[in-house]
């Protein structure tokens, strides 16, 4: 598959997948971010005017990966960078999901705990994301703004729960 240039595309240009509206109705975990937080993504790279929002930005802000979005984006990473996230559980009562991960040789994806446990509908769990760069595989002519994929995913019986990560390095 090519992008609009004809190079190969990357997860920036097909994003997460194929859209599935069956699944799409039973997702078993959200993202919740509020508009609080979007509003401070905005913020962080300046867009509040473009969008006419009147509230002022504060002087400063969270990292644009600190959003509490399914996907992660790593700019420059050097050694490790941990993730704060939250899911809700949107599916089964009694869920159990089990973190796994894909990776290319240049990066590690783990997650704290590994196990998300649900006894009801509506319940938050929080998690980490530790993704650690394997200084030894990273080729030394690498562009500061070239980037590498891998993905996450929780999953419980039939539900997978994906997400891309993408990590440039220092």
């Amino acid at each position: 598959m090519v992008d609009e240039s004809g190079n190969l595309a990357t997860p920036f240009a097909m994003g997460s997948g194929h859209f599935n509206p069956k699944r799409a109705a039973d997702p078993g975990l959200v993202y919740d971010a509020s508009y609080n937080d979007y509003f401070l993504y905005t913020c962080r790279f300046g867009e509040t005017k473009k969008l006419n929002i009147t509230n002022n930005c504060p002087k400063s802000f969270p990292e644009s990966f600190e959003l509490n979005y399914p996907s992660i984006q790593i700019h420059r990473l050097n050694y490790t960078r941990t993730i704060r996230r939250t899911v809700t559980n949107v599916g089964r009562r009694r869920s159990v999901y089990k973190f796994s991960a894909f990776s290319p040789k240049e990066f590690s994806i783990t997650a704290t705990p590994d196990i998300l446990k649900f006894k009801d509908v509506g319940q938050k769990r929080k998690f980490i994301i530790t993704v650690t760069a394997n200084r030894g595989q990273i080729l030394t002519n690498h562009g500061q703004d070239d980037y590498y994929f891998g993905w996450y995913a929780w999953t419980h019986e039939h539900t997978v729960v994906r997400s891309p990560v993408a990590v440039s390095f220092i």
